[in-house]
């Protein structure tokens, strides 16, 4: 590119590697380097800034950045270390903020100066083709949708799934293929179920995608044409009319009452005015550019045209989209969690298996015998329900938000939506419906003023920009026959707002041969225009002032009528009063933002608007407590570090005028803080927030492609409902992890405890391998699946956001140890009542598995008996009847080692399997949620 058109507002160094790196080319002669920095190529304005810093270094005698190369040599003192010339230019963010500076404060013939062409004809075609060459194609590199070989791959990623794979190794390197193969089997139900419901969103939200923009309107060799979005080079000179949506940052050369919309850049909601005078030297902040217009926003109202000056990854969204590429999403709570629970069993079973491997050494067991026992054991230790638990329970929730309107890309997105402490909402787009209507009129003759605002107007009934919308359809509801009124009184001229005068000016003819003078515009500009008495224009001025504390685009009306033949002078007119537009909150909006504050969420607005906006869309939304909401200026931020940037977060209800990177500068700070974060936007300033965050949350129709790309839920009718329901959802599927955590390690335990019990008491093969494995096949994973199905709590968000640590707390983690020690003394207990070592063997394996059955009843909700779970009691049912099975057919008796048993000893195996389970269920229902 030419020059480079946008400032890198990237985040300090602590938020990510430096995004331009420097390669040292050569450095043998000492004084003198070359150094390559890839981000000068094509950015001349850029590689002079770069020499300007370099030259101002101490040291430094000469510094030569060619654009051409990115290639920089610089001579300097012996005594300079080369670190420090490395790092000047190792962040340019600063230089790229001073190369940017430029554009807005230089006069438009002066841009095209810098950029060869012309700021009345544009560039020639052979200039075009050329500058294409050399700067390359006009586009944004995209998001890649995972592919999926990526996303089968991640069903397999975590800490629990390698160790069962481990297990299953080791199963068969001991011979035991029956066990190997029943593990193999878990891990591909697992790893299915996860790929078939991340596919099935993945391709749901792709159907989102909108179709490109064709072509935008610029002028070459001085005519009109349309060329393609990518073939849009700087130097060309861009066509501006409503509707228009900017293909390149560009400056602006000429200015008719033009208006755009930057709310996807900036996230300021109303349409900012427009002009083509160049701004005062020196940085000014994105929003206050008013002589620029930028890549993706769109023209809401007037005409103009504007020199392209950055295109493709050199805009400003551009630099957004680099902001994506920085910004990585940390492991899920879940993740963690069960990472954590991985290790804790790998610890247990190691401690068992060994153990019990020792004591039977010490009894006298043979060695292969006690080998066997220890291996069998340490595979019955490995819960191989836990992954498909826990995916299973995630695809619910999955299932049960998409019939809420919201698609889930990823399975623990749910989950860590349902862990959220904070959850950051984008204001424009996402609280708002991101259109402009009349909130407010102030005057003694508001269908007069209608009026007027329907004449001194250029939009057509749905098309337009959105304030002159705005006032037609205001002007419809009031009753006024819009197209009539503009018949009776057709308009002979207008003049467009400009800077010299801050409003629109419309003459029309009166049916008597006289003039009507329609006016529009700047309260203060248009009260200049009328003939007011002074108490008058000081309760105008108040009004106006009240008007824009509640965060209102105030506008000013007056008229006159003139006589026929006499001169339609713009002075003297008739004030007809103020009119207020908003961006209106969605109606949703402060009911779900209550219910998720009453669930112990902080609610967080970041907002590009200004501070009074922010203020009062935060009181319409309820935010904040009996003083109001805390609302805070972004720019108090800079200069802070991270933990003071999360108390100041974390302290606020709103935090106003915050750029692309400081979004994500909170976002992160918070999660380096402890806490877990969701975040909720539309736009392409949100992207790398919404990449960073815990969850990122995007609107489905509303949103930004840029935004649903790289967001874990997409709310496909951009229903806010959707975010309260995956909180409920998410903290359920986390409820029924933690009962099935619960349910599937305190069984495994008791498996422990009665092998390491029966090994210390001489009982050299308390269970048999091919026994252990059948109590795994029975009672393990579909019990446990079961439990996923437990419906929401009541209450369940009337109780705060979990506060992290593991799936298990120190709480549970002794109710685990009760629940196993009295599953396994009531088996073991149960199997000394037994006639001889068969009959002891058979008691004991009966009373297990029946007790781990009808332990996972203990495991449900307090309440859940009033609600029921039949896919719980089915499945309890099926398995009892398989190990009835086990006991009675003799072939399958023969296979699990089962001998007959007297009467007496079934009464002592069905005790040793109710007794421990009603005494777990009546010792701590629920321990676990």
């Amino acid at each position: 590119m030419d020059a480079l058109g946008a400032a890198a507002r990237l985040p300090p160094p602590e938020f990510g590697p430096a995004p331009r790196p420097v390669r040292v080319v050569h450095d043998a002669v000492p004084g003198r380097a070359r150094l390559h920095v890839a981000s000068l190529r094509n950015a001349p304005a850029l590689a002079a800034a770069a020499e300007r810093a370099l030259a101002a270094l101490p040291g430094v005698h000469h510094a030569s950045a060619s654009p051409r190369t990115g290639n920089v040599l610089v001579l300097f003192d012996r005594a300079v270390p080369l670190a420090r010339v490395v790092a000047r230019l190792g962040r340019l963010d600063k230089l790229a903020d001073d190369a940017a500076a430029g554009w807005h404060a230089e006069t438009a013939d002066a841009v095209a100066a810098r950029l060869g062409g012309s700021a009345t004809d544009g560039l020639t075609h052979a200039g075009a083709r050329a500058r294409l060459a050399e700067a390359g194609r006009n586009v944004l590199p995209q998001p890649q949708a995972r592919p999926a070989l990526a996303i089968l791959a991640g069903q397999f990623a975590t800490l629990p799934v390698f160790l069962l794979a481990g297990a299953g190794a080791l199963s068969l390197a001991t011979g035991a293929l029956v066990e190997a193969v029943a593990i193999a089997a878990v891990l591909v139900l697992n790893g299915g179920l996860g790929f078939a419901v991340e596919s099935r969103s993945e391709r749901r939200i792709a159907g989102l995608a909108r179709p490109p923009v064709a072509a935008a309107a610029v002028l070459r060799q001085g005519t009109p044409r349309d060329v393609p979005f990518a073939e849009v080079v700087p130097g060309d000179l861009l066509l501006l009319r409503p509707g228009t949506l900017v293909a390149a940052d560009a400056r602006l050369v000429q200015a008719h009452d033009l208006s755009v919309n930057e709310a996807m850049l900036t996230g300021e909601s109303l349409p900012v005015a427009k002009d083509a005078a160049p701004l005062p030297p020196g940085p000014v902040a994105l929003a206050d550019r008013t002589s620029m217009v930028f890549r993706g926003t769109t023209v809401t109202g007037g005409t103009g045209s504007a020199l392209a000056v950055a295109t493709g990854a050199r805009t400003e969204m551009g630099q957004v989209q680099r902001l994506l590429g920085q910004a990585t999403r940390p492991p899920t709570p879940m993740e963690r969690q069960l990472d954590d629970l991985g290790r804790r069993l790998i610890g247990v079973a190691l401690l068992g298996c060994g153990a019990v491997f020792g004591i039977g050494l010490l009894r006298g067991f043979g060695l292969a015998s006690t080998l066997a026992s220890a291996v069998s054991l340490a595979v019955a230790a490995i819960p191989e329900g836990m992954p498909t638990v826990a995916t299973t329970a995630l695809a619910r929730s999955v299932a049960a938000m998409r019939a809420e309107g919201a698609v889930v890309r990823r399975l623990d997105a749910v989950e860590a939506l349902g862990a959220a402490q904070v959850i950051c909402f984008d204001k424009t787009g996402t609280l708002t419906e991101n259109r402009m209507t009349v909130a407010a009129i102030m005057s003694e003759a508001a269908d007069r003023l209608l009026e007027i605002g329907a004449l001194c107007n250029e939009a057509l009934p749905g098309a337009g920009s959105s304030t002159e919308t705005a006032l037609l359809a205001q002007a419809a509801a009031a009753g006024i026959d819009v197209a009539a009124l503009r018949a009776l009184h057709p308009r002979l001229a207008i003049r467009h707002r400009s800077e010299a005068g801050r409003f629109m000016v419309t003459f029309h003819r009166l049916a008597d041969g006289g003039t009507l003078i329609a006016v529009k515009g700047s309260p203060d500009a248009v009260l200049d225009l009328c003939a007011i008495a002074p108490a008058a224009r000081a309760a105008a001025e108040r009004d106006n002032a009240a008007l824009a504390a509640r965060g209102l685009r105030v506008l000013g009306f007056a008229a006159a009528r003139v006589p026929p033949g006499a001169p339609a002078a713009v002075a003297g007119l008739d004030f007809l009063g103020l009119l207020g537009l908003a961006d209106p909150l969605r109606a949703e909006a402060p009911a779900q933002l209550a219910a998720l504050r009453r669930a112990g969420v902080q609610c967080l607005v970041l907002t590009g608007d200004q501070v009074a906006t922010a203020r009062a869309l935060a009181i319409a939304a309820g935010l904040g407590g009996a003083d109001g909401p805390r609302v805070i200026d972004g720019m108090a931020l800079d200069g802070l570090g991270e933990a003071a940037i999360a108390d100041a977060a974390r302290g606020s209800d709103v935090i106003a005028r915050v750029t692309p990177s400081e979004k994500l500068r909170v976002v992160q700070a918070l999660q380096r803080g402890g806490v877990t974060v969701a975040m909720v936007g539309d736009g392409m300033n949100d992207g790398p927030a919404l990449k960073a965050a815990d969850v990122g949350i995007a609107m489905g129709r509303a949103g930004a492609e840029a935004a649903r790309e790289v967001a874990d839920i997409v709310l496909v009718d951009d229903g806010l409902s959707a975010v309260v329901a995956g909180l409920r959802h998410g903290r359920a599927a986390r409820d029924n992890v933690r009962r099935a955590a619960r349910y599937l390690l305190g069984t495994n335990l008791s498996e422990i405890a009665l092998v390491l019990a029966a090994t210390a008491a001489g009982i050299a093969t308390p269970l048999l391998p091919l026994q252990l494995l059948w109590i795994n096949l029975v009672t393990d994973v579909l019990p446990g699946v079961a439990l996923t199905a437990e419906p929401p709590a009541p209450g369940l968000l009337e109780r705060p956001p979990p506060q992290g640590g593991t799936v298990l707390d120190g709480r549970a983690l002794r109710t685990l140890a009760l629940d196993g020690g009295t599953i396994a003394a009531g088996a073991f207990a149960a199997s000394l009542l037994a006639g001889g070592p068969a009959q002891a063997r058979s008691v004991a394996f009966g009373s297990l598995t029946i007790a781990q059955l009808l332990h996972a009843l203990a495991c449900r909700p307090a309440a859940a008996g009033r609600r029921g779970n039949p896919a719980l009691l089915a499945t309890i049912g099926l398995s009892l009847g398989g190990q009835a099975a086990a006991m009675l057919l003799p072939g399958l008796r023969r296979m699990l080692g089962v001998a007959p048993l007297a009467g007496g000893e079934v009464a002592a195996m069905l005790a040793g399997g109710v007794l421990p389970a009603l005494l777990n269920a009546a010792r701590a229902p629920d321990a676990a949620a």
